[in-house]
């Protein structure tokens, strides 16, 4: 996903390879998106998302948790509403339909993890707002709504079109399993269908 949305911002001149990064920082970013994926997982999928989808079944769990982990997001270096609102696309949304679709954090750990190892340790480009050094070093140009400004691609239109349809298909594919949760209004009762 990263990688797509790295490729488009390229081809509309967004993004340039400016020079090539040391090997200990790209270390240090892939056991730093290891543990911010994992840490971020079971926190907001594993913990806040399960205890909403159980109060307020799972649309109502995948609003909250995704705006509460962009919300989180304004408190990064160079923190922008703009990255903060992508945030809400990119992470909650996608992160919050991998989990849905598979009722396990591996996947939305392994998307998270990928997505910030690639950002900062492949393209070298800050993310979510902290300047990183990858195998590459990247540089962002043009407008924030285009490039993501200093928060990074995260605040890019283009990451956040290539995340919600992403997002999208693993919601569709979730429904079309029946992993979805009602609200508790909206379930019928053992009881009352008897």
């Amino acid at each position: 996903a990263f990688a797509a949305s790295i490729a488009i911002l390229a081809l509309l001149g967004a993004y340039r390879v400016v020079g090539t990064g040391e090997p200990l920082p790209v270390v240090l970013a892939l056991l730093s998106a290891i543990a911010a994926g994992t840490i971020e997982e079971i926190v907001f999928r594993g913990v806040v998302f399960r205890l909403v989808e159980e109060w307020g079944g799972t649309w109502t769990a995948l609003a909250i948790s995704s705006l509460l982990f962009g919300g989180i997001h304004l408190l990064n270096p160079h923190a922008t509403a703009l990255g903060a609102i992508g945030v809400v696309f990119e992470g909650g949304v996608l992160l919050a339909a991998a989990y849905v679709l598979t009722r396990r954090l591996w996947l939305p750990i392994g998307i998270h993890a990928g997505w910030n190892f690639a950002e900062g340790g492949i393209f070298g480009v800050p993310t979510s707002g902290a300047p990183t050094t990858g195998i590459v070093r990247g540089e962002i140009v043009g407008p924030e709504w285009l490039s993501g400004g200093v928060f990074g691609p995260e605040a890019s239109i283009v990451a956040v079109l290539v995340c919600i349809v992403l997002g999208t298909v693993l919601l569709v594919s979730a429904a079309r399993r029946g992993r979805f949760i009602a609200a508790p209004s909206t379930r019928t009762s053992t009881t009352a269908a008897a």
